[in-house]
């Protein structure tokens, strides 16, 4: 079945029956957990658990000098696995569900806490385009997107990549100040097979080209084998 089939099948199933379809091979699973997160971890686990033991934001602070890496992710399963996959290759991550305030920079941890932010200290951050107001059954104060989000990062010379499913968001986030913009699929399958070094040095139109070609390349049928290794990684934490 091709890409846009599988989506758009699980659409209309959702929109007509309420009910979410259970993934049963690996590429339905690659589109269900990017654009339905919150439907696949209900379908994998009956319900999303925040997990105990978790490092948040206000533990284990960074370093002098832009040494961090920002990850905004509101989804657990989501942000646990890419914050393992970020670690592993070397970033320093501080893992927050959403942002209330800008200014000072005030983000939600993922055990529902609250912790004030020095960018200064961040290199590069990667941005949830679509935040929930919700954490742990509590209603933060206010809600900020990812495209209100990337602008205070610029200003404070946090080089952003924002990421969602839906491709208007992303140019959204784009047109407020993000550098780069993927698919969270799309992303989320070059982070695991390392076809981008986010450590290194950035640059914005070199890097949107090259996500761009991977984005082509990882939804084609040839991409099939990256999307399979994203599926791997992805399970062990439903």
């Amino acid at each position: 079945m091709a890409v846009t089939d599988t989506v758009q099948s699980t659409n209309d199933h959702l929109e007509k029956t309420g009910v979410p379809v259970t993934p049963s091979e690996p590429d339905s699973l690659w589109h269900e957990a990017y654009t339905h997160p919150g439907v696949t971890a209900a379908v994998a686990v009956g319900t999303v658990l925040a997990g105990a033991g978790l490092l948040y934001a206000s533990r284990g602070m960074l370093g002098l000098g832009r040494t961090g890496t920002l990850l905004i992710e509101d989804t657990p399963f989501m942000g646990k696995a890419m914050k393992q996959v970020l670690e592993e290759q070397g970033h320093a991550v501080t893992w927050l569900t959403g942002v209330t305030r800008v200014e000072p920079f005030t983000g939600v941890t993922a055990d529902g806490g609250s912790v004030v932010l020095n960018l200064k200290k961040f290199k590069t951050a990667f941005v949830d385009g679509e935040l929930s107001r919700e954490v742990n059954g509590k209603m933060i104060p206010y809600e900020l997107q990812g495209e209100n989000i990337v602008a205070p990062l610029k200003s404070k010379g946090v080089f952003s990549i924002g990421t969602s499913s839906v491709d208007k968001i992303n140019a959204d986030m784009l047109t407020n100040g993000a550098d780069a913009a993927a698919n969270k699929g799309v992303l989320f399958t070059t982070l695991v097979n390392r076809q981008v070094d986010f450590t290194g040095s950035l640059r914005a139109p070199v890097l949107q080209a090259r996500l761009d070609g991977l984005g082509t390349t990882i939804t084609s049928d040839a991409g099939k084998p990256l999307r399979a290794a994203a599926d791997t990684v992805l399970k062990k934490f439903f």
